[in-house]
């Protein structure tokens, strides 16, 4: 599966304004400028994602005009660094997202 979520920051909070997900078979490629165009609507041109596809997801996204960063940790350290936050109520997720 791939996945986007567009997630608007402040100071005290966390909402996951867009969240998007492509169950496989799908065509990567596809979903990549699928998803580059969303970002773009938003106004964003930089998306952070763990290293799992490596070098994959920087070159597809840059073919697109988007700026792809690795995060530092991979997805299980990000998911526990934030469930805390989840606990709290400081990250929203919209509703409508179906897993």
């Amino acid at each position: 599966m791939m996945r986007l979520r567009c997630v608007l920051a402040t100071s005290e909070s966390f909402v996951a304004d867009v969240v998007r997900g492509t169950r496989a078979p799908f065509d990567p490629v596809e979903v990549t400028r699928s998803y580059a165009t969303l970002l773009k609507d938003y106004r964003l041109s930089k998306a952070f994602g763990d290293g799992y596809s490596a070098e994959w997801a920087v070159s597809a996204f840059k073919g697109c005009g988007i700026k792809y960063e690795r995060a530092d940790k991979n997805k299980s350290a990000l998911y526990l660094e934030a469930l805390p936050l989840f606990m709290r109520g400081a990250i929203r997720i919209t509703s409508g997202f179906d897993a």
